[in-house]
């Protein structure tokens, strides 16, 4: 289905809420820094979330024995030189970019708090991750620059999260969200869409606990799987059901709809590399996948906040920047 030039948005796009804080267009630079997981190093667990690749959280701009300093500014040069970027926000996705003592932590955070290009950081961890010592660092960090921490959740259901093998509940997850607003810091929930064994009921509890935790915003993950994690035997076996992209479109519809338009929503499907993919093949284009979903929110005559009682889009209304007073989203 073709889509009008000027459809509204559908949902809050991070893209926009960026553009219109910082008054131009925002690009997201991936650094490595060279941070572990408590499901890596033994202190819960060895072999990672059944669903991680170590392979997949590696930064393009990333070559081994790079610098934080070099990775930044090899990735914005490269950025720039495509796109005449001039604003960019440091990623940092390796594993979990809290789990460190705070000293080291101020160390790789510095390069990006120190360029005048870098206008926020993104900090990718684990809801048990988040000791006092890390909470008062990105604090100061967030009085310099803006911030916001992308948090793993996955599912709100304890007995997938077990299955997972993420070695922590729901009720983790809604302590570290609770210590960060504390802190008056953005947070952002990771959810996969269409795990195995997922219903759409769990998904949509999901999207009610979020709303009304009131995260800053949403990072959707389509289910795909990755060679070479615990998963990758029994899908390659045909013992692993996933989803159509027709089915993603709808359960990511049926997300949308239960939380409210002031929530961002930085992803609604995602993609790893395509040799390190064993399926489903149409995770691999994340812009075919991307264009799925705006078309079938359009063919369902859907929209954020649709089943809250949420009007029909005519713009973004009410959606908040990470640089905004962090309260809870208004239901």
């Amino acid at each position: 289905m073709s889509r009008p030039h000027d459809e509204p948005h559908r949902f809050t796009r991070l893209s926009t809420v960026l553009r219109q804080t910082y008054g131009e267009r925002v690009y997201k630079i991936g650094l490595r820094g060279g941070f572990t997981c408590p499901n890596r190093d033994g202190r819960l667990a060895t072999g990672g979330c059944v669903f991680c690749a170590s392979e997949a959280l590696e930064a393009m701009s990333f070559r081994p024995g790079h610098t934080i300093d070099e990775q930044l500014i090899r990735g914005m040069e490269y950025v720039k030189a495509r796109h005449g970027a001039r604003r960019f926000v440091a990623y940092y996705q390796d594993y979990t970019a809290t789990y460190a003592p705070a000293q080291r932590l101020e160390a790789i955070y510095g390069p990006a708090l120190r360029h005048k290009d870098v206008v926020a950081l993104a900090l990718g961890t684990r809801p048990d991750c988040l000791d006092v010592d890390a909470l008062v660092l990105l604090e100061r960090v967030a009085a310099k620059k803006d911030v916001w921490v992308e948090l793993g959740l996955q599912l709100a259901d304890d007995a997938l999260l077990a299955a997972m093998g993420r070695g922590h509940d729901v009720s983790c997850f809604e302590r570290g969200v609770h210590a960060l607003q504390e802190r008056g810091l953005a947070v952002c929930a990771h959810v996969i869409i269409g795990y195995p064994g997922a219903t759409k009921e769990m998904e949509r509890r999901t999207a009610d606990l979020l709303r009304n935790l009131g995260v800053w915003g949403v990072k959707l993950h389509a289910f795909h799987v990755l060679k070479g994690t615990p998963l990758a035997e029994p899908y390659s076996a045909g013992e692993l059901p996933v989803l159509s992209c027709k089915e993603h479109v709808e359960r990511v519809a049926l997300f949308l709809e239960a939380l409210p338009p002031t929530m961002v929503i930085h992803r609604v499907t995602a993609e790893a590399a395509r040799d390190l993919t064993l399926g489903p093949a149409w995770t691999i284009n994340k812009m075919q996948a991307f264009d799925a979903v705006l078309d079938g929110l359009v063919a369902r005559d859907s929209w954020q906040g649709k089943a809250l009682g949420a009007e029909a889009p005519s713009s973004l209304c009410g959606c908040r920047s990470p640089r905004a007073p962090r309260g809870r989203c208004a239901p």
